[in-house]
């Protein structure tokens, strides 16, 4: 089974999120990254952007799970979707991954709702 690979970026000098949609093409060189759209592009050094990956699963109302999410379970605990021994798996949690989406994940991950990110909703994690 090939998995959709999709990207989004977080630009910590703009405090800015570009999502797949917006990103037309994505170029390495050096300690560079240019990223284009339809209508910029923008060079930036490689430590001030955040790259994070599709992990290729939706939550519960169909939105996109990236690499930065904060996800909600039905019993109100907040993870962190982190890429971590070579999977994506939910920070704290005590089960699972996301390396095979058809693995038996599903029964957790259709309790699962996105509700932000650590970029844009870093607050959502306190005290977790």
């Amino acid at each position: 089974m090939s998995r959709e690979i999709k990207f989004r970026v977080w630009d910590s000098q703009e405090n800015t999120m570009f999502y797949n949609e917006d990103i037309l093409n994505i170029q390495f060189a050096e300690n560079f990254i240019r990223i284009e759209n339809e209508r910029y592009a923008f060079n930036s050094f490689l430590d001030e952007i955040i790259l994070m990956q599709y992990i290729g699963l939706k939550d519960c109302n169909g939105k996109e799970i990236y690499e930065g999410d904060i996800v909600e379970d039905n019993f109100g605990d907040r993870y962190e979707v982190v890429f971590e021994d070579y999977k994506f798996n939910l920070k704290g949690f005590y089960c699972g991954c996301f390396d095979n989406p058809n693995d038996g994940f599903s029964e957790v991950r259709d309790k699962l709702k996105v509700i932000g990110n650590i970029y844009e909703d870093g607050d959502l994690m306190e005290g977790k």
